[in-house]
């Protein structure tokens, strides 16, 4: 063999091996974005004398953000497997963004920009979201979204109001509940039928809803806290 075709042969081998080292190099750096994404649960900041949670604002890391492709809130389902990611819009001229990720398959379900201003948004243990929307800058009024697990809209509701803070899902996916402002009322929605089966009047701004008992447990300062059933 001559000393030339003794180089090539060298070369070559060393060429293959620089590839292999970069592939694997490539694969364990993947790797190790895909095990730091996605992963967490919804964590208590403080937990009041009625039993209501009130949770700390979980923002995706520096990964998740590469992954989804914008800066937002998580929240997680109960157990954990999925995972609903919105972000308000800026401006009128801009669109709200919100994305559904499958956290034990480490992959984004959908993303869609159809919610203008996620307020607040929640998920079940099947996937289904719901998102309460503060549409415009200028406009009072608020929409109520619900998707499933494939991205598809299952209904909405408007509001000539604003919601507030509280929108909700139960595990099972089929019990919502959202407040609203104006009325000063509790919605319990039913899922499956896309409407809205009561309407809770009494209304306290410390209140506790345990949607899982599909109980509301107001709180007074002046009397004593009164539960209601729904």
């Amino acid at each position: 063999m001559s000393v030339l075709a003794a180089f090539l042969i060298v070369f070559i081998s060393i060429v293959l091996l620089i590839v292999l080292l970069v592939v694997l190099v490539k694969k364990l750096i993947k790797q190790k974005k895909q095990n730091k994404s996605w992963f967490g649960k919804n964590e208590a900041e403080m937990i009041r004398d009625d039993g209501h949670v009130i949770y700390k604002t979980n923002w995706v890391n520096s990964i998740e953000k590469s992954l989804v492709g914008f800066y937002g809130q998580k929240r997680f389902s109960k157990n954990n497997e999925y995972c609903v990611v919105y972000q308000s819009a800026g401006n009128e001229d801009e669109k709200g963004r919100m994305a559904l990720i499958n956290c034990n398959k480490n992959n984004i379900l959908y993303k869609t920009t159809t919610v203008k201003r996620p307020h607040k948004c929640d998920v079940s243990n099947n996937g289904i979201v719901i998102c309460c929307d503060w549409k415009g800058w200028r406009d009072i009024s608020s929409t109520l979204w619900c998707f499933n697990n494939d991205g598809q809209v299952l209904f909405k509701l408007n509001y000539r109001q604003s919601t507030g803070d509280t929108c909700i899902i139960n595990k099972s996916g089929t019990i919502a509940v959202v407040d609203v402002c104006k009325s000063w009322e509790y919605h319990i929605i039913d899922i499956k039928n896309k409407k809205i089966i009561k309407r809770i009047k009494e209304y306290t701004t410390s209140s506790h809803v345990d949607i899982e008992k599909r109980e509301i447990v107001l709180c007074y300062d002046d009397a004593e806290n009164k539960t209601v059933k729904f």
